[in-house]
């Protein structure tokens, strides 16, 4: 009988605190907006060639898409914002790879890419990038940082 009152006890007292323990998700930050690049206050490198003069976010509850123009030609691609990974591009035989996803207020967007051919395994390129893409307290700028490329690039939200 004690035996069994205490694990009611106990199923009672673990019911209630993982009630109190459940959190609601956190809010993100919308990126949403026209970005320009701010090439002074950016630590391009020798990537600088590469780095979008222009970026238009579209941000929504379950994904993202960023418009960037590089060299006056223009790119798109959509993100899922679940964190798992989903193939965002594909040429000749390989595939880009994408995991998206919010950790500590920023948006981390991981990307690798993979060589499929037929009757062959799969090999995956060396190249593996991580952006981070970080919102300024006032909203105004957006920083993405590329620890692969040793770059930083800033952008100011065009009005």
């Amino acid at each position: 009988m004690r035996v069994a009152s205490g694990l009611v006890l106990l199923l009672f007292v673990t019911a209630l605190s993982s009630g109190q323990t459940k959190r609601e998700p956190t809010p993100h930050r919308d990126l949403s907006g026209t970005w320009k690049l701010n090439r002074e206050k950016s630590a391009l490198r020798v990537f600088a060639e590469t780095a979008p003069e222009m970026v238009v976010i579209a941000q929504s509850e379950k994904q993202i898409e960023f418009k960037r123009q590089i060299r006056g030609r223009l790119s798109s691609v959509t993100y899922l914002l679940d964190g798992n990974e989903q193939v965002v591009s594909t040429f000749d035989h390989h595939e880009r790879l994408a995991r998206a996803h919010w950790s500590k207020g920023s948006l981390i967007i991981e990307e690798r890419t993979v060589a499929r051919f037929h009757d062959m395994p799969d090999v995956e390129d060396a190249e593996k990038v991580t952006m981070r893409w970080i919102l300024s307290a006032d909203g105004k700028a957006l920083t993405e940082r590329n620890s692969e490329q040793s770059t930083t690039s800033v952008f100011e939200l065009q009005e």
